[in-house]
């Protein structure tokens, strides 16, 4: 996997590294988590994932948070 690093306060891009992977590689999620953790806002682009994938790897980050109502734009 590569990271980089993409401004001096937040944000990186991983490369390298399918998502897919992670639902199933518990040392491999544990390093994006750290990752985002430290970078605060993690891109990573042309992911091929199935939604259950998605879901499954956005559910190992704990209770998903239930949005009512969607951002009004002013």
């Amino acid at each position: 996997m590569r990271v980089e690093q993409l401004t001096c306060h937040i944000g990186a891009e991983l490369s390298g590294v399918n998502l897919a992977d992670a639902v199933h590689d518990e040392g491999l999620f544990a390093e994006i988590r750290t990752l985002l953790l430290r970078h605060r806002v993690l891109f990573l682009r042309k992911q091929d994932i199935s939604r259950a994938d998605h879901v499954a790897f956005a559910r190992r980050f704990g209770e998903q948070i239930q949005i009512v109502e969607p951002y009004a734009r002013c």
